[in-house]
């Protein structure tokens, strides 16, 4: 990458073989807002998008022979591609189910969305805070304490959001309704380890915090230390709290889940165990069920008794990262190391798999439902986040149809097309 005056910025060392092409996107499109200025084609049989400071952002593989050009369109919502296989590639940036954001420099840990899911916070292992439209434009940046953010929630009753944070501490914000407006209310630095997990109870009357220093500690929302208790020796990585407000389920290191009381009792510890690091828990908003998920690649369903419903494996590369429910208690999401976040039935049927983020190495940190439980956030670790659109994506009708708009014309003229395939999107 040269400057204007002839200046050599920056030198790519990762590409495969010869570079044959270089193409650089539209100014304000939105290829660009999605942080892509330009993209080449190598040997490799690869093109391969690039930002402003030369980071790799995604891999295009499909061609079988080397790529001999690559062009953006005007509008910077295609990518056009040719090769030595005899092909023209058509790339799409636009798509209807998913929203990217883009704009942290580091991986995103935890998300969550609104009351009413007029915006959406993301907290980073880059120290900051930000609030974006459900449409991708970046409402405000908000640094926080010297650590990176580890876990969010919000007590919509209050317009209170908390972090907890890498360095030790939690941070209390007030927020405006239409999270225009942020403000540091409190902090409080009473644990001695990462605070990896927090948790505003559904009636947002307390806070719930699970740390690195094996301590829960329970705060009221004006953050005062109501009560603190041991973990008995676990590294504390993730909190739920049951939809009554009665029950603080806590899980990490060890495998196992243990469920406590408000006032530090504890109630039971379940059994099996799973065999890594927990990393996810959430009660279902119907109040009968609670879901973990952990570094075994295992998801295990309980009733609200602590008995074992149904457990499965999830496919993620041997982590699950994150679960979480959907609003009405019918359906689960899930996060890993394979790069994609899943849907899932509570008897373990996956019903849509979204592979939007980087490569299938990419580890995919958070998930959360909209209010409305029509979108989906998932995060990762190249401090992306997506927004997809659950209505479409389990919907079969609506999958196919978007299929069939992709590929009809290619099953109607490719020569290597079998008759019976040419009849699948007819109608």
């Amino acid at each position: 990458m040269w400057g204007l005056d002839g200046s050599l910025i920056t030198t790519l060392p990762s590409q495969e073989g010869w570079v044959w092409s270089v193409a650089i996107s539209p100014p304000d499109s939105i290829i660009r807002r999605l942080g892509i200025v330009f993209a080449t084609a190598d040997l490799a049989n690869n093109i391969k998008l690039w930002d402003i400071d030369g980071n790799l952002l995604y891999t295009l593989e499909g061609h079988q022979q080397q790529v001999w050009n690559v062009s953006f369109s005007p509008d910077g919502k295609t990518l056009a591609s040719v090769s030595n296989d005899k092909t023209l590639r058509l790339w799409g940036f636009e798509h209807p189910s998913l929203t990217i954001l883009r704009g942290h420099n580091r991986g995103i840990l935890d998300a969550v969305f609104s009351e009413d899911d007029s915006f959406v916070v993301t907290g980073s292992d880059d120290k900051t805070l930000r609030i974006w439209r459900p449409n991708g434009e970046l409402l405000q940046t908000i640094p926080t304490s010297d650590g990176g953010v580890l876990s969010v929630s919000v007590a919509s009753q209050y317009q209170i959001l908390a972090t907890g944070s890498y360095d030790q501490i939690i941070q209390l914000w007030q927020i405006s309704p239409d999270g225009t407006n942020i403000t540091l209310l409190n902090t409080l630095t009473e644990h001695t380890g990462p605070v990896w997990s927090v948790a505003f109870s559904p009636n947002g009357e307390f806070l719930v915090s699970g740390s690195g220093d094996s301590t829960i500690k329970l705060w009221n929302k004006d953050g005062v230390l109501l009560k603190s208790w041991s973990s008995q020796g676990q590294t504390i990585r993730t909190i739920a709290i049951s939809r009554d407000n009665q029950l603080i389920a806590s899980g990490g290191s060890g495998g196992m889940v243990k469920i406590w009381g408000v006032d530090g009792s504890l109630k039971r510890e379940l059994s099996p165990y799973h065999r890594g690091t927990i990393l996810g828990l959430d009660f279902s908003p119907d109040g009968r069920f609670l879901v973990s998920a952990a570094e075994d690649d295992m998801v295990m369903l309980w009733d609200i008794n602590g008995n074992l419903i149904n457990d499965f494996k999830a496919d993620h590369n041997d982590i699950v990262s994150d679960v979480t429910f959907s609003p009405d208690s019918q359906i689960l999401a899930t996060a890993g190391t394979d790069g994609s976040a899943k849907i899932w039935s509570l008897d373990g049927e996956n019903l849509a798999i979204f592979n939007g983020h980087r490569t299938h190495q990419t580890r995919v940190l958070s998930v959360n439902f909209s209010h409305d439980g029509q979108r989906l956030i998932s995060t990762d670790i190249d401090g992306v986040a997506i927004l997809w659109n659950i209505k479409d994506s389990i919907n079969y009708q609506t999958v196919r149809n978007y299929a069939c708009d992709w590929i009809r014309d290619y099953l109607q003229i490719h020569a290597d097309t079998e008759n019976g395939d040419r009849q699948i999107c007819q109608n």
